[in-house]
């Protein structure tokens, strides 16, 4: 990161559409488009940017906004905030979505799921979710903040793992501060869509763009995250070996195979006390409360 600040300096300068999108921004949207097989994309400084982006362009009052009840705070109050109509199906349950697009009198419709939740840990029946949206002539969104660079045939991500390329969904969207471990997000589509985003969306258009030194720190992390799938089997290993371990000391797991490991508590103080007491052994591990997760609270590994 030092020698690309040494070259672009620490800061872009401007919004992407005045002086802030240079040469490390498009190498990086042109490795993305490779290494994804994704035909544009367009860099957001945030995944919360990024969603609020594509919601509040996309969607007006005439539409209608159909989302899977588990998905991330930022998709949900885009959703409330955005003039659409916004209903929740319950969560991978294919057959209420399918009832609520019948019933929807609007033309434009969007779907949106996370491709891996990031709460519980499992993963959207993103197959099943294509064919709907399909059948139904409607829009479907993938958020793959946790699955992008863990899951897939080289880190490809969830809809590659679900059997299909990220080409087939309309609206690709992923984070860099997960498994790439760096910062900011992306948008991927259609050369339209994207065209449309960069010229028309408010939070790009108006947001300063991403560090420059940025953008070439996270196209290291791509490539390390498409070349060396021993860290993908080194992860398989540890989620195993946790899972295993925890089932042989009667700790109550969700139902995840990914690397987000729920660990139903039950209660917040407990939750609290138990990730407290890890602390203090050198373990950082995060209680997770309402109103983040229901009632029934989590501490996520």
């Amino acid at each position: 990161m030092a020698k690309r600040a040494d070259l672009y300096g620490v800061g872009s300068g401007g919004s992407f559409l005045v002086t802030g999108y240079n040469q490390a921004h498009a190498e990086l949207s042109a490795q993305l488009q490779s290494w994804l097989g994704v035909e544009a994309v367009a860099l957001f400084n945030s995944g919360y940017s990024a969603n609020q982006a594509i919601i509040k362009l996309l969607l007006n009052k005439q539409d209608i906004l159909l989302q899977d009840k588990l998905n991330h705070a930022s998709l949900m109050e885009a959703g409330f905030l955005a003039p659409c109509k916004m209903q929740r199906f319950k969560h991978n349950d294919i057959a209420h979505l399918g009832h609520l697009l019948s019933k929807a009198e609007q033309t434009n419709k969007l779907i949106i799921s996370e491709g891996v939740f990031s709460m519980d840990g499992d993963c959207a029946p993103i197959s099943a979710l294509h064919a709907q949206a399909q059948s139904s002539d409607a829009w479907l969104m993938i958020d793959d903040a946790h699955g992008l660079g863990v899951v897939g045939k080289n880190g490809q991500g969830s809809v590659q793992a679900a059997g299909l390329v990220n080409r087939d969904i309309p609206i690709y969207m992923a984070t860099f501060g997960k498994a790439l471990g760096v910062g900011g997000a992306f948008v991927a589509g259609s050369k339209k869509l994207i065209d449309y985003l960069t010229n028309y969306s408010k939070p790009y258009i108006y947001s300063t763009g991403m560090p420059p030194a940025m953008a070439y720190c996270i196209s290291q992390a791509c490539t390390i995250a498409e070349k060396e799938q021993w860290r993908r089997d080194k992860l398989s290993e540890l989620i195993a070996t946790f899972r295993r371990l925890a089932c042989e000391n009667e700790i109550q797991l969700g139902d995840s195979h990914t690397a987000i490991q729920p660990i139903i508590m039950g209660d917040s103080k407990r939750c609290v006390a138990v990730a407290n007491k890890l602390k203090q052994m050198g373990l950082w591990v995060t209680a997770i409360r309402p109103p983040t997760v229901p009632e029934i609270a989590l501490v996520y590994v």
